[in-house]
């Protein structure tokens, strides 16, 4: 099994998959008792390289093709048949639920979100080698920090750098913005506070 996708409000669901090609939407019944149930599964083209990410009405996963990675973009609740985005690239990082979006980074052409409506919203180049952790929603802006030690503010309609700053050591993990700072974790332990990406880093 993979590890399970949690969506819904009041009553959540999830959606896990396994290793017989298949995805399962589940969630509770409240009869005759309380219990976990079965609401939907489908068959999936492929094997899943990682867990599945849910955005809104869409399940993503990603399958591997013989030059590149394959998208599925599974529509919820019903799960029928998936939509495949083809990519030209290898997923390397991701897919990540962030916000009403999914991330994924791929090899050559940086960060990918994933919208509702099973559509691919934009591409954004990285040149900062792989990310500490998962992108970080505020706001309308992500803040993404790579292993080398770049955090950046991307932002979230159109995936355009809106600043960024190179800190001195390699990162560990995502940022976050906490008491008017902007909060990043170094990978020998160090905590960098500094401006939301403006002036220099303080430590």
């Amino acid at each position: 099994w993979t590890r399970p996708a949690i969506f819904g409000g009041e009553q959540p669901e999830f959606v896990i998959a396994d290793s017989r090609l298949k995805l399962y939407r589940v969630g509770i019944k409240d009869q005759p008792n309380a219990h976990l149930a079965g609401l939907a599964e489908v068959e999936v083209p492929g094997q899943l390289l990682t867990p599945p990410a849910v955005c809104s009405d869409t399940v993503y996963g990603v399958t591997r093709a013989a030059d590149s990675d394959v998208v599925q973009a599974f529509p919820l609740p019903s799960l029928s048949p998936p939509k495949e985005i083809a990519l030209t690239v290898r997923v390397v990082q991701g897919p990540w639920q962030v916000g009403s979006v999914v991330l994924l980074v791929s090899d050559t052409e940086g960060l990918v979100c994933l919208g509702s409506g099973q559509e691919l919203r934009w591409k954004s180049a990285l040149d900062t080698g792989p990310l500490a952790g998962p992108p970080r929603l505020d706001g309308e802006s992500l803040l993404v920090a790579s292993l080398r030690g770049d955090v950046l503010r991307i932002g979230l309609a159109d995936g355009k750098k809106l600043a960024d700053v190179r800190l001195p050591g390699p990162l560990l993990g995502s940022p976050i913005v906490y008491g008017g700072r902007l909060l990043a974790g170094g990978a020998d332990g160090t905590l960098y506070a500094l401006p939301p990406l403006s002036g220099a880093p303080g430590q």
